[in-house]
């Protein structure tokens, strides 16, 4: 049984909890429990080595199999002699390992597949799409009497409209996959009946060797295989939570170098921000106004798409009210009436607005499209001319928050990985680590870094402002110089940032 504190941080597996084989798996990664003593240096518990072990199980099993597997080689290979304790919790994460990759496990991850475009098309109603899905799996079907049903009711649906319902062949198709026998497919139907066994434990194949060190809330593990490829995570037991620390990329190992606790410093200028000015690009940004999950004090990421909040907040205002003043300080910032009138006669070219696809960062951005629409029809006789394009731009999206997406954030600020992220106190140092299932401060900066790259190509000399988030701003800040410093080590340091406050990029 996990501890109480750890239960938070074992992703809900869902449909997959139904799943014999994933539970076979996890029991393998929990059953082992009977001692939480801690062992010696690093700090690990034997329950949260589980935990751990459990979560990456379900990892490789739903999500992210590359990574999940290459996490569980690593736990797999950790040294005897730091960890003895765990030596029988490392045999049946080498079970566990043996039995993913066996033929049976990539037989069910296909099966999975196999009724998405069946209930793609059952959810959109569309009964040639239903047709065809149906058809495509019926050879699939045969010998599955659960999976037979659900076709032959979806190719009655489209022979005639009394062949059946939608509801009911969705009703079959969920059955064939989460019913008693909890195996989906004619292939699972012997190995339920003769038992799934955990095959003999065994060595990481490719000669993986693993290193572990302290580092400040927990530990690095680190990995090496035979090719030399190496795989790095920080480990917080107290959370049992895994966040894979990224490498700085090759072509920016010139500019930025890797600090401990997985901070980042600027070593040299990048040579993108000569780039900008030299094409004469004058670049603001915005971030969303004020919204539900702000006010609600929820941490919001990619994951989660809120709206710009109607009524005031404590201090009068709302996330619409904010969002219309950030666009009259954006027009006098751009220089007003007199700028507009220079676009309008083709003295000076439109503004560029890139926006983030999220919506809270669209209905931001609209505050400003809809003021220069009506400074345009205002200042022009006759039909209106554009003082602008606008482009939504995926690439400007919020960090990917991943498992903690949604968190209530004094909920959040109780893991012993909070202090290494939290901007609130301005001390916020981790850019390589990436939030489990989601990205790293770094993964967002590189977003950037690609977007600055293409203004130079696309729009040299213009006039650009983006709509975006706190983390996309502070990724662009960092990428232009113009991030905090920790006095102590240059470490790039995060800091809060207003929302609704048109920002200067480049001078």
């Amino acid at each position: 049984m996990l501890l109480p504190a750890q239960r938070r941080f074992v992703y809900p597996i869902g449909m997959l909890s139904r799943c014999s084989l994933l539970a076979t798996l996890v029991l393998v990664a929990v059953a082992l429990n009977a001692a939480a003593g801690v062992i010696g240096a690093p700090p690990i518990t034997r329950v949260a080595f589980q935990a751990i072990l459990a979560g990456q199980l379900r990892e490789y099993m739903s999500l992210a199999p590359t990574a999940g597997l290459g996490r569980l080689e690593t736990l797999t290979a950790l040294p005897s002699e730091q960890f003895p304790a765990l030596a029988a919790d490392r045999a049946a994460a080498s079970a566990a390992l043996a039995l993913i990759v066996s033929p049976q496990a990539v037989q069910l991850r296909e099966d999975r597949e196999t009724r998405v475009p069946l209930s793609r098309a059952l959810g959109k109603e569309n009964l040639a799409l239903i047709a065809t899905a149906a058809d495509e799996l019926q050879a699939r079907a045969a010998g599955d009497r659960a999976l037979s049903v659900a076709v032959e009711r979806a190719r009655g649906l489209s022979a005639s409209p009394e062949g059946g319902n939608i509801a009911q062949v969705r009703a079959d198709l969920k059955r064939f996959f989460d019913g008693a026998s909890s195996i989906p497919g004619s292939l699972w139907i012997p190995a339920r009946r003769s038992g799934l066994q955990l095959p003999a434990a065994r060595p990481p194949e490719g000669g993986l060797t693993v290193n572990v060190v302290e580092e400040a809330g927990g530990f690095i593990y680190e990995s090496r295989d035979a090719a030399g490829r190496t795989r790095k995570y920080k480990i917080y037991p107290q959370d049992a939570l895994t966040f894979e620390r990224r490498e700085i990329p090759t072509a920016l190992a010139d500019v930025y170098e890797e600090l401990p606790g997985g901070a980042v410093r600027q070593k040299a200028p990048d040579p993108l921000v000569a780039a900008l000015n030299a094409a004469r690009i004058e670049l603001w940004t915005v971030r969303h106004g004020e919204t539900d999950t702000n006010r609600a004090r929820l941490l919001a990421g990619s994951g989660t798409d809120s709206e710009l909040t109607k009524t005031p907040n404590e201090q009068g205002a709302s996330g619409e009210t904010q969002a219309r003043a950030a666009a009259l300080k954006m027009y006098e910032n751009l220089g007003g009436d007199g700028w507009a009138r220079g676009v309008l006669v083709g003295i000076s070219q439109p503004l560029v607005i890139l926006i983030s696809p999220l919506k809270r960062a669209r209905q931001t951005a609209a505050a400003l499209q809809g003021l220069l629409d009506q400074r345009s029809r205002s200042l022009v006789t006759g039909p209106p001319r554009r003082l602008y394009e606008a482009h939504v731009e995926r690439g400007l999206a919020e960090l990917a928050l991943g498992e903690i997406e949604g968190w209530p954030l004094d909920q959040a600020k109780t893991l012993a990985s909070w202090p290494a992220y939290s901007s609130f106190s301005g001390t916020g140092r981790t850019f390589l680590d990436r939030f489990p299932k989601g990205e790293s401060r770094f993964d967002v900066m590189i977003r950037q870094h690609g977007l600055l790259r293409r203004m130079v190509k696309d729009y040299p000399g213009r006039q650009i402002v983006t709509f975006a988030h706190f983390e996309t701003i502070v990724a662009q800040k960092a990428v232009l110089g113009l991030i905090d410093r920790d006095p102590a080590d240059r470490a790039l340091r995060v800091t809060p940032i207003e929302n609704a406050q048109p920002i200067r990029l480049t001078f």
